[in-house]
């Protein structure tokens, strides 16, 4: 419970009482809970919106940093085929694309990694725990069920495989966050 009090004046201003307001606000924490979820969603993938994803991959990289553990990153680059598709076809097709692709993304997610789409046409899965052979494998998986599943949005075979896919991992212990980031961007542009 949340209680106010407040003194109830007379016209010159003398005390006569005291009002007290309480509210109940034992579901606050809950619906706060799920606004901050629902906040750190990206609208057409359903996983992460960039500044969500960014910070986890930091936490992350700093965790793995710390414990030594292996860290992986894939970056799924739509951005050819979703310019094609915008303009070609249409919006609403190439908002489409990015679900799609994130839903081959989730479903060759490993356990206690995160997704989400960065730069509006980057797809990042971030794979704690992950050594880079399979990381690669993950992402050969991914160029390998994706074009089918863009062609069901009536794309072209051609036009369907022009996705870039990078896979990598935390190379030593002083590669950093920013490194391993820039990496990643020099080789999807």
């Amino acid at each position: 419970m949340q209680c106010r009090a407040r003194p109830l004046l007379d016209e010159i201003l003398e005390c006569e009482g005291i009002s007290l307001l309480c509210q109940d606000i034992s579901e606050a924490r809950a619906w706060k809970e799920n606004l901050s979820q629902f906040q750190n969603r990206d609208l057409f993938t359903s996983g992460l919106n960039e500044q969500a994803l960014l910070e986890r991959y930091e936490h992350d990289f700093q965790l793995a940093k710390r414990y030594n553990k292996a860290f992986s990153l894939i970056m799924a680059e739509l951005k050819d085929v979703y310019d094609f598709i915008a303009h070609g076809i249409d919006f609403e097709t190439a908002d489409r694309l990015l679900k799609v692709v994130s839903d081959v993304c989730f479903n060759n997610l490993t356990p206690n990694a995160h997704i989400g789409r960065v730069d509006k046409t980057k797809i990042v899965m971030v794979l704690n725990n992950t050594s880079q052979e399979k990381a690669k494998t993950i992402a050969e998986k991914i160029m390998k069920e994706s074009p089918p599943v863009i062609r069901r949005l009536g794309i072209d075979e051609y036009n369907a495989q022009m996705m870039t896919v990078v896979y990598g991992e935390r190379r030593n212990f002083n590669d950093t966050e920013d490194v391993m980031w820039t990496r990643f961007r020099r080789r999807v542009k």
